[in-house]
């Protein structure tokens, strides 16, 4: 922008009532000299740009900026908010990626080391002894803080010319916006830059610079943040010491019967619907759900003596970097753990089958309905349920998604839930158990580092015998904990007035090598284990 002129950036819902408020706005101006660019909190990349008295859509991101559509209906360019969203989408990705910016001459830029330092992150690292997986969360994380507007001036900046001054005035000027948001840049940006420095030296420009960088930190809250903040700490506070397997069960029945009462565009997708089963009954963080994989799932399993024809034990497995330690995780899955998987599988099929009309694979139990790339993944078009799809249903039974039709709280009479809280309910319930379960079967559960497994070495282990199954994962320990854990929640969900979810689809002409599920399931508790169909396939 030219220095006469007068800039104004916003992060705002682009919505209809907001472009109307932009129209009205832009209509009063005098002249072109001022400048207002709208940014839309979803996509990052999509603007609504008012110059004077001229408004338009546009696509900005990886240090450029184009031109979309209007937002005048008399526009034959004309793109309604949600029209911008697709289109700014299909543009978004058609762009070149950063590695098409060219090199600066000599030492690096802003945007070589973005780049650099991204395709970095996506590889295999050596950490010390071990050897540290890409870890995709994190990838994501520095990806969309990378993108941030406040940032584009700095792609053509070199790094030996960036000093404490731009870096404060970066930080301050995404902390109007949020204050978390310019914490976590200031992490990234500081990371990248002593990645630079010490494992680019000569590329970077940096071997000569002193690390100003590192003494820097990120500002104090102001009085409101502070409040925030506490608000926030003293509900979850509240609600870990709160919750209660009994109280999980009564919002599994509330989950259940929410369900069943959409129809058409208002039905609980199977991945969420069954993906919130999986996340009470697996007592795990989100990834137990959204990054398992059909391949990773298997039964029965011959080792677990419980395991019987009829009510078959599984083993579900994740590789390293979708697990929190960086290790390969197993869980054992109960015969309700199998029946809430084929569910979902027999119900996801049936669904795109009858939204696209032609079968379409799927490498995921727990997989999206949509079938094309999601933003910032456009390698993917194949995706699991998205980790936040949880959190959203969650809000949509407190009626709290601001996109759902649901306004009542249908879970007023229990306490704030969310899904990483699952594990404090499952370690409240087995420190009550402690006298009966070893606290070393609910750690391993629950996915913790045993000291014994600082003397193992998995990767010299072969998966496939019994010394891994045993020393490795602890699974003897797994399974008495899972056992004791699945069975008090179906306990306490059937005391609830619940009933075994079975599918809602229609049985209709699908993949047949799906593992059959009963078209009509008990309704009554067995206090032994848990229902499945008998003679249940593997997949």
């Amino acid at each position: 922008m030219q220095g006469t002129e007068k800039y104004e950036t916003k992060r705002v819902k682009l919505d209809a009532q907001l472009v109307k408020q932009a129209i009205a706005r832009a209509s009063l101006a005098k002249d072109s000299k001022f400048v207002c660019d709208y940014f839309d909190e979803d996509l990052h990349y999509l603007l609504l740009r008012q110059r004077g008295r001229a408004l338009g859509w546009f696509v900005r991101a990886k240090g450029r900026t184009e031109r979309i559509g209007s937002v005048r209906p008399n526009d034959p360019n004309y793109l309604s908010p949600d029209k911008a969203r697709t289109k700014a989408g299909q543009i978004y990705y058609g762009m070149k990626p950063r590695g098409a910016i060219p090199r600066s001459g000599g030492a690096w830029t802003w945007a070589d080391l973005d780049r650099e330092y991204q395709e970095m992150l996506s590889h295999p690292r050596k950490v010390g002894n071990r050897i540290k997986p890409p870890v995709h969360a994190t990838q994501d994380e520095v990806r969309r803080h990378f993108n941030k507007p406040e940032l584009q001036s700095w792609q053509k900046l070199k790094l030996s010319d960036i000093g404490p001054l731009h870096l404060r005035k970066l930080i301050d000027d995404i902390q109007r916006r949020s204050y978390s948001a310019c914490v976590k840049t200031m992490v990234y940006v500081k990371a990248a830059l002593t990645w630079a420095q010490g494992q680019k030296t000569l590329e970077s420009g940096l071997g000569e610079t002193h690390a100003w960088w590192a003494t820097m930190k990120p500002p104090q809250p102001d009085g409101k943040e502070i409040k925030k903040i506490e608000i926030r700490h003293q509900a979850l506070t509240a609600a870990k010491d709160a919750l209660t397997i009994k109280h999980l069960a009564e919002l599994l029945v509330v989950h259940e019967n929410y369900c069943a009462g959409r129809e058409g565009n208002e039905k609980i997708s199977p991945g969420v619907r069954y993906g919130i089963w999986w996340l009470a009954l697996s007592a795990n963080r989100r990834f137990t759900a959204t990054r398992l994989s059909r391949s990773s799932l298997t039964w029965p399993d011959e080792w677990n003596p419980y395991s019987t024809p009829d009510q078959p034990w599984g083993v579900a497995e994740w590789p390293p970097e979708f697990a929190k330690a960086k290790h390969p995780f197993m869980l054992p899955i109960p015969p309700i753990g199998i029946h809430i998987a084929c569910c979902c599988m027999w119900d996801w099929e049936a669904v795109v089958t009858q939204k696209r009309g032609f079968k379409r694979a799927t490498q995921w139990v727990f997989a999206s309905t949509r079938r094309k790339a999601r933003r910032g993944h456009p390698e993917n078009p194949d995706p699991g349920i998205y980790p936040n799809s949880l959190n959203a249903h969650l809000r949509a039974l407190r009626g709290r998604k601001k996109s759902g039709k649901n306004k009542t709280d249908l879970l007023k009479d229990l306490p704030d839930f969310w899904p990483h809280l699952i594990r404090s309910i499952t370690t409240n319930f087995f420190a009550q158990h402690r006298k009966t379960l070893p606290a070393a079967a609910s750690s391993a559960m629950l996915g913790h580092v045993l000291p014994s497994d600082r003397e193992i070495d998995w990767r010299r282990m072969s998966k496939t015998t019994l010394d891994y199954y045993l020393t490795a994962q602890h699974m003897d320990l797994k399974r008495e904990a899972m056992k004791l854990w699945s069975e008090k929640l179906l306990q306490a969900y059937y005391e609830a007035g619940g009933k075994l979810p079975i599918r809602s689809e229609p049985r209709i002409q699908i993949n047949d090598d799906l593992p059959r599920v009963p078209v009509v399931a008990p309704l009554s508790p067995v206090q032994e284990s848990s229902f499945v169909p008998v003679a249940t396939e593997k997949d």
